[in-house]
This record gives structure tokens, sequence and C-alpha cells, in this order.
């Protein structure tokens, strides 16, 4: 099979299904390519591909061992060559010219192939400062060492599907180096000096590692320099490491190989025991300078959208990662991010947060805080958002256990493990001045309180009866209820305005109400004229009437703002062949499609009863009005 064909298979291995289009972007092939080599490889490999309505799926089992068996052309693509040429270039003795026919006959290709191949390979370097220089029948690279190892280590990590290098990846690109012994070797190191570091630091810095024994062994060194300016810790960690790696290796780590390697260890490890950290230790272990930072952000985050970051967990997580973020950019060591594009398009409203704490650093600060970085602060924005999301859906206990009683943590896992979808319990507490303004919707106790608390108390024997499990379910889904009943009450609120309410009996006819109660949205802004020809377009396709009320809306959601424009008439509106005294006019933008089920849903159906349209009928106030709708409704 090709080397392209390999692509593909390890595309699929990696994610599956696939469909064309999505195949064609990552081999940066057409579509009909792909398609001609799922052909050319099931012709090769029977039954090793399926065509599903989901895109292609992929027989893990033929699939490892055609990989395992066959190694494929070289070259199948033009990008394959031009990465070819890229490191022909960067591998070259001491800068030597190549000669393009000598390429050619390597990759079995024309001179016209080959200068197209070229032209990508140009287009690359140039990305990283590096150039292409061409003599006659000759090319050569002009740049930095540190500029072509930023290249190597971009291009290895392109060649895995989620750009994070593990032990066996590294090992295959760099055969003649033993990389488990080197690992071990770091990690020993990092130990002896309490040092912590993550599977994704470990394995940047195992990849720099490789690239820089890689070069030294070829004589390609970076610039002179020293260690005079860096911190003792690291220097010491960063000199031990590269004698023990020396003595295994039988290298020798110049003084600017050591000057990277000290700042590497600065950037990946961290002297924290994350395990160790919490909200009371937190400022002493980052500094009162972060933690000022930390605050910030958290705090700019709420002002920009509205979602408080202040639960403990989340300060410590985030806390310690802007310190170590803070290092990298000091020290001009980002952390690559294998999510980063994934995040930027499936998160966008996130990222864009990301970005906006990422400048707040920059201004304040003066450090540069590249896509990768920013894409770290947004996983941690949006882990926090998501788990505010599913405690907004639970309801809130504190449970009160007096600590002789030593069984808090205990009654904790049991109500966790049959409430758990409903219930978050959010502290333990073991004295009763605790519970002064308890925030929480329910406070659970196993021995009786004596003061008068603002919430709704429960108490429950330690180890709770059936009767307790039952009483306490039904506190839940009264708390949940109430919960819904406001917020329902709360989007009315924002959807009916004061403006739009009116208690008038001048009103006959469908036509006339539909136009006055259209132009007074238009009127106020919340819709286009268009808008009420559509209501009327959607009246002459079937009448919206539902017994005494009516609600009139477009086929389509086509409102600028939503709202719901709201007249009550003591005197019957003909409407078609019915009559109404109630008519809630509907305009909901396209972005709110949500709302407008839940809305017309639960209105709709609560009104069906006629004693719930006299109700309404009967109020004369928008307050009244709304009180009386959200309770119906809910």
């Amino acid at each position: 099979m090709r080397a392209v064909h390999h692509q593909l298979i390890r595309s699929l291995v990696s994610n599956s299904p696939q469909t064309a289009a999505t195949l064609a972007e990552t081999l940066d092939v057409s579509v009909r390519s792909v398609r001609t080599y799922v052909r050319e490889i099931n012709t090769s490999c029977p039954g090793i591909l399926t065509s599903t309505p989901v895109g292609y799926t992929i027989d893990r089992n033929l699939a490892a061992d055609v990989l395992k068996t066959d190694d494929g052309e070289r070259f199948g693509s033009s990008k394959e060559r031009s990465d070819y040429i890229v490191n022909h270039l960067i591998m070259q003795p001491d800068g030597d010219p190549i000669d393009l026919w000598d390429l050619c006959d390597e990759m079995s290709v024309s001179m016209s192939t080959l200068k197209t191949d070229l032209a990508r390979a140009k287009r690359t370097l140039a990305r990283n400062d590096l150039e292409l220089v061409t003599h006659r029948d000759r090319i050569s690279l002009n740049g930095t060492e540190r500029n072509k190892r930023k290249l190597l280590s971009g291009m290895l990590r392109q060649e895995t599907n989620n750009g994070f290098m593990g032990t066996g990846a590294l090992s295959r690109a760099f055969p003649d180096i033993d990389i488990k012994s080197v690992q071990q070797l770091v990690s020993d190191t990092l130990y002896r000096h309490h040092r912590f570091i993550n599977d994704y630091a470990l394995s940047d810095l195992l990849l720099h590692l490789a690239i820089s024994i890689d070069r030294i062994r070829r004589s390609e060194s970076l610039d002179a320099g020293n260690t005079a300016d860096l911190p003792e810790e690291d220097r010491t960690i960063a000199c031990e490491l590269a004698d023990a790696l020396g003595a295994s290796l039988s290298i020798e780590f110049p003084a600017e190989e050591l000057r990277e390697l000290t700042l590497l260890i600065m950037a990946r490890s961290t002297d924290i025991d994350y395990r160790s950290a919490t909200e009371s230790n937190l400022a002493e272990l980052i500094g009162t300078d972060c933690m000022a930072l930390v605050e910030k952000l958290t705090a700019q985050f709420n002002e920009l959208y509205g979602i408080d970051l202040s639960d403990r967990g989340f300060l410590v997580r985030f806390g310690l990662h802007v310190r170590g973020l803070l290092v990298r950019a000091r020290t001009q060591k980002p952390s690559r991010n294998p999510l980063t594009e994934s995040v930027k398009t499936g998160c966008p409203l996130i990222y864009d947060a990301a970005v906006a704490l990422a400048s707040t650093i920059t201004n304040d600060l003066g450090v540069t805080i590249n896509d990768d970085e920013i894409a770290y602060i947004a996983l941690h924005l949006g882990s926090a958002v998501g788990t505010q999301r599913e405690a907004d859906a639970k309801a809130k206990a504190t449970i009160f256990c007096p600590s002789y009683y030593d069984m808090g943590p205990r009654l904790v896992e049991q109500l966790a493990g049959r409430f758990g979808e409903q219930l978050m319990i959010t502290r333990i507490a073991t004295d009763e001045a605790e519970l002064t303004d308890c925030p929480d919707d329910l406070v659970i106790c196993i021995s009786p309180i004596q003061s008068v608390l603002q919430v709704p108390t429960l108490q429950i024997a330690p180890v709770p009866s059936s009767t307790d499990i039952a009483n306490l379910r039904s506190k839940i889904e009264g708390i949940l209820d109430a919960r819904k009943r406001s917020a329902f009450k709360d989007l009315l609120h924002e959807l009916i305005d004061p403006v739009l309410f009116e208690v008038r009996d001048d009103l006959s006819d469908r036509a006339a109400c539909i136009e006055h109660m259209g132009r007074g949205l238009v009127d106020s802004g919340f819709a286009d004229r268009p808008y009420i020809d559509k209501v009327f377009e959607r009246e002459e396709m079937s009448s919206t009437a539902m017994g005494a009320f009516a609600m009139p809306h477009t086929v389509g959601l086509v409102g600028k703002h939503s709202r719901i424009s709201v007249l009550i008439s003591k005197k019957p509106i003909q409407w078609q062949d019915t009559q109404v005294n109630l008519v809630l006019m509907l305009c909901f933008s396209p972005a709110e499609r949500s709302s407008f089920n839940t809305v017309f849903d639960r209105v709709a159906g609560s009104l069906i009863e006629p004693a719930n349209i006299r109700r309404l009928l009967e109020c004369t106030s928008y307050e009244a009005f709304v009180d009386a709708l959200a309770s119906l409704a809910n």
C-alpha cells in the first residue's frame, strides 16, 4: 500500500467513523481522491473499510495487521514529499547543499513535481523563520538552530493525530535513543528534588530532550549561553539530569543546551504537590501577586458572562494553572495543547472568554499568551461552567452532624448514592453557629436543631430509613419544582414587556387585533414590518385560536428580540369562526427556539381549561397577569 493509504487507515483507527470530506481535509486531498484511496485499500485488503450513512468505519483487527506488515511507499502525497525535503535539509551535516536531481531519484518524481513540492517546503520553512536557498541545481537551508528544532518538534507532533507524543511515537521517531531510559532518568531526577510533572508536560519535555540529544550527536548545538541568571534550584536539577543523560548516552551538554534544559524544567515542572493545595493555603503556594491576578480574572469572567467562578475547587485548580502559565510565559516555553483547534471550533464562546482573560494577563504583566495556552484557560473555564450547570440543576444541602457522631462523610456517601443526580451536598457542619445565613436550599440534620433557620430543615436517622428516604425525596422534588416555577416566572417577566400588556375592548376582529399588536412590537423595536405579514400568513394556513384564547405567531422565528404581546378583551374578538377574549402574540428571535417551545407548550397547555382563562381575564395589571400565568403554567 501507498503511504497515503496508511495515513487514511491511521486516521480512521484514531477516529471512526469519518466522512469523506473530513478525511479529505486531514489528508489534504480532494473528496474524489479519498474515495479512490478507499477503493484501492479495500482491493488490497477486502473488508477493512466500510461506508456507512455517517461515514467510513474500519475493521481494527485488519488495520493492525496492515500497519504491522506493510510499511507502504514512502511518498504518497505532496505534503509527505515536502516534509521529507524539510527534514532532509535540517539533518544535512554542516548545512551542506542537496542536489535536486538526487532528490528526484530518491522520491521517484519528475523535476516539475519536485519544484511544486519545493514551493510548499519553502512556505513551511518561512513560517518558522527559516529560508530555503536555491543555487542552480542545489538547495540549502539558512536559519538558527533554535528555529530548526522548533520546526522539527512541530512536524513530529503533526504525525500523531492528537499532537500527543507518547514514548512509543518518540521511540519510532528516534530509534537510536532509548526513550524509556531517558524518561526514567527525568522522573528519578525530578522525584529527588520533589518536583511534580503531568503527562502532557512530561511528553513535551521528552520530545525536546530527544531533539536536543539527536542534534548534539550531529554536532548541531544552540548558540553559546550560560545559566547564571536562572534560579539555582532549577540549574541544579538541569545539571544533574544533563550529567545522568551524558553518562548514559556518552554525550556532553554545552552551556546553551544546559540553559535550554533549565528553562524547560522551570516551565514544565512545579515544586507544588497539587494534592496538597487547598483554598486556605493557595495564596501561600502561588504567591500573593498571582492570587490577586486569579481573583481579578474570575471577577472579570463573572462581570462579562454572569457566571460565578468562586467555587473553592475551581480556584485551587485555576490558581495553580495560572502560576504555571506565568512561568512558561516568562521563560518563553509555552505548553503545546493538542486540543487547541477542537476547543476553538467546538466551544467558541468559552474560547472567546479565555482570550479576554489572556488579554488581561498580557496587559497587566506584559507577557505573551499563545493560542495553546489560551485553549488551556478555556478548558478550565469550560470545566467550571459545566460543573456549575450540573450544580444549578441540583438541590443544594448542608448536612448538620455534630462531630461526636463522626458520621458526616458516611452519610454524604449514602445520600450521594441515592440522590446524586438531584442533590449536591455542599458541606458538613458540626456546629449550629455554622448554619447561620446558610445559602443552601436545605439543611439535613441527624440531631435536632435548636435555633430557627431561614432555610428548610429535615431530620433523618444516621442510617436513613425508608421513611427518611421518602421524606428527603419529597423535599428535593419540592425544591426543584419551586426552582423551575421561579425560573419560568422570571422568563415570563423577561418576555412580557409592560408596554405590550393591554386591557381594551375596541378591537373587534382578528385582522385588527394582529395589526394593532404587531405594530406595537415593531414600534418598540422587537420586530420588523415583515413580521406582521408573516403572522397573517400563518393565520391563513390555520387559525391559532384555541378555545377562548389565541396565540398568533410566525411559521419561522423572525423576531429581532423575543417578546410576548398580551391583550385582554372582555368583549369577544371574532377570530375566524370562533371568539376569543385573550390574545398572546409570540415574537421570538431565531436564537431562542428553546424558549419559544417551552412557553408555547406550557402556556397553551395550561389555558385549555376555561377556568384558567377566566382567572387571567380578571387581571387588570401587568404584575397580576404575569403572576397568574406563571402559577397556571407551572
